[in-house]
């Protein structure tokens, strides 16, 4: 009848509540923690970063991987989405979706994106997937014993060859499927041929010095990749012809009729 509630019982429950609430805190605490990610760069090292780890699964700062990977980040804390820029290429990521937009293309995710104290933080096995490769043109790979992350550049433009015949002198160049190149006549013998979005595993020049051919040369710039080539005396023009199965354009100089005869007539 009346008066004050009997806590005796709620009272009783108190500590096994307690130590419920502390069980579950130390779980979580155990099952996610901050860890630092030793990261090398095309051979050396180029630094480390604070990860962030949920059981056997590591995260890395979205802004980390920005700057890794030479992407231009936005981030979206109201609608917790992630933008990067990689060369007009963009990544969008969203908070707890297991799927991603890659170069306009949806992609299925293993772990989704977190947001922790505000910042963003992709899953590193995400960085190692062929379709991130696909649009920052470098493979990346991760072991989480010694917690080291490996990003190596991958090639879409090469190896170049070249053919020396009687008639003509053929440059051939190989491409990644997805490249598309253009090409630009520089003087009365110059022919660049550029590749957007284009990576080299390194720079060459080679000197033909066949008459039709007097040298080319394969570079890396910012944003593409440039293949130099210089025509000779001999030469009458070039026909540029596009291949598939592989992916490779051909570049066909012709030698002159006046110097295949002259030569013709030295035999």
């Amino acid at each position: 009848m009346g008066g004050l509630p009997d806590h005796s019982r709620m009272s009783s429950h108190s500590p096994a509540i307690a130590l419920l609430a502390a069980g579950l805190l130390f779980a979580a605490s155990a099952s996610s923690s901050a860890e630092e990610v030793e990261i090398h760069k095309s051979g050396k090292p180029w630094g480390s970063a604070d990860a962030y780890r949920v059981g056997e699964d590591f995260y890395l700062p979205a802004k980390t991987a920005a700057r890794l990977y030479g992407g231009q980040l936005y981030w979206y804390a109201v609608r917790g989405e992630v933008r990067i820029s990689f060369r007009g290429r963009q990544l969008v990521l969203t908070k707890d979706s297991t799927s991603a937009l890659v170069d306009g293309r949806s992609a299925a995710l293993k772990l989704p994106m977190i947001v922790r104290a505000g910042n963003a933080f992709i899953p590193i096995d995400f960085l190692c997937a062929k379709e991130f490769s696909a649009i920052v043109g470098v493979d990346s790979r991760f072991d989480a014993g010694v917690r080291r992350l490996v990003v190596d550049a991958r090639s879409t433009v090469g190896p170049v060859r070249w053919f020396s015949y009687p008639e003509s002198t053929r440059v051939v160049l190989e491409l990644d499927e997805r490249h598309r190149f253009q090409t630009v006549e520089r003087g009365q013998s110059g022919l660049d041929l550029s590749v957007p979005n284009g990576t080299l595993d390194g720079p060459r020049r080679v000197d033909v010095s066949d008459g039709v051919v007097e040298y080319f040369q394969l570079e890396q710039e910012s944003k593409l990749a440039r293949l130099t080539l210089k025509a000779g005396p001999a030469s009458s023009g070039y026909k540029i012809m596009e291949l598939r199965n592989p992916h490779r354009v051909v570049i066909d100089f012709t030698r002159s009729r006046d110097m295949i005869l002259e030569e013709k007539n030295r035999r």
